[in-house]
């Protein structure tokens, strides 16, 4: 199956499970894979013949902006919803990635991965 893909969407989520936590933003990355059928697109070389991804990281930006979450998986969970109800897919692939997590060492980050048919 073919896949949209768009990695490392650099966004500030109002997530985490303290208050404090939320307070300020949190920097995340995102990443969004949707598999479809591009067939039509690489013949026609047409937007209205494959997923348009602006629609998908205006959606991750929209998101990221206007709500808060105590969970990573409620983010993700939320973009899916939004996803689906704007784009039409075959399945997608969400991974969201905390680069801060308040934890008592040094880590890259703390993620989830969430994927759906």
């Amino acid at each position: 199956m073919d896949r949209v893909i768009l990695s490392g969407i650099r966004c500030s989520v109002r997530v985490g499970v303290t208050l404090e936590e939320r307070r300020t933003p949190q920097d995340c990355l995102i990443d969004v894979e949707l598999e479809c059928d591009l067939a039509r697109a690489t013949r026609s070389d047409d937007l209205q013949d494959t997923l348009d991804y602006s629609k998908v990281f205006d959606l991750v930006q929209g998101l990221c902006r206007e709500e808060e979450f105590a969970l990573l998986e409620r983010f993700a969970g939320r973009l899916e919803e939004e996803i689906r109800r704007s784009l039409r897919f075959d399945s997608l692939a969400i991974r969201v990635k905390k680069l801060n997590p308040p934890l008592p060492g040094s880590v890259d980050y703390a993620g989830i991965e969430i994927r759906r048919s």
